[in-house]
């Protein structure tokens, strides 16, 4: 099996609650970002990167991109982001275009809801999340999320659900046996793609071939 590491950046828990539960499901290594450098990983073939989306960019993706030609350059990397409005297309658009740059393009990436708590947010964040909130009142995005999303950043909410691993899981358990990663095409895990989950899962514990990721 590949040796495989998990780096993550977290603020609040939200992406940290994710990146250990992937790393339990997938036997990986588990590292916070803050705590590690590049170099640190030279011995791992397959990383595994997660940070939360704020103001369109991922947390922490630098790690990543100031490493693609050197330290990362022979290593496959699988990512994840974290954040309350990836339901929306528009929004993982965006982020998609933001952080995966020409050098950047290939690497898969798998969106999670996150969580937000309003008593929690300060700063730089807080002035985000207020003019979010204005935009929406203006009528910005889709009118049905855009409502959703109102009262997310007006009362909060906790969408982080262990369900949404798994198709990153099985994704990296491909990779961990030298098979094809497919899937992490900047959407959210849906009920399809949960099914399509129970399916892989059940085919392998009954012994017969386990369709694509």
């Amino acid at each position: 099996m590949k040796k495989t590491a998990v780096v993550y950046f977290s603020k609040h828990g939200a992406t940290a609650k994710y990146a250990g539960w992937i790393a339990r499901e997938t036997g990986a290594d588990l590292f916070n970002g803050h705590d590690i450098r590049r170099k640190d990983l030279q011995d791992y073939e397959i990383i595994v990167f997660g940070g939360g989306i704020y103001g369109g960019g991922i947390q922490g993706i630098d790690f990543i991109r100031k490493g693609i030609r050197n330290v990362f350059r022979d290593k496959l990397i699988l990512c994840f982001a974290v954040g309350i409005s990836v339901q929306e297309e528009a929004n993982r658009k965006q982020a998609n275009s933001i952080n995966f740059t020409k050098k950047m393009e290939d690497i898969p990436c798998w969106y999670l809801p996150g969580a937000y708590d309003p008593s929690a947010v300060k700063g730089l964040d807080k002035r985000l999340m207020a003019i979010t909130r204005k935009m929406l009142e203006n009528g910005g995005g889709s009118s049905a999320f855009g409502n959703t999303l109102k009262g997310y950043i007006d009362d909060g909410c906790d969408l982080v659900d262990q369900k949404y691993i798994r198709p990153i899981c099985g994704a990296i358990i491909r990779a961990q046996r030298g098979e094809p990663v497919l899937g992490g095409n900047g959407s959210v895990p849906g009920p399809d793609d949960l099914e399509d989950q129970d399916a892989q899962e059940a085919s392998s514990s009954s012994g017969g071939d386990q369709p694509e990721v």
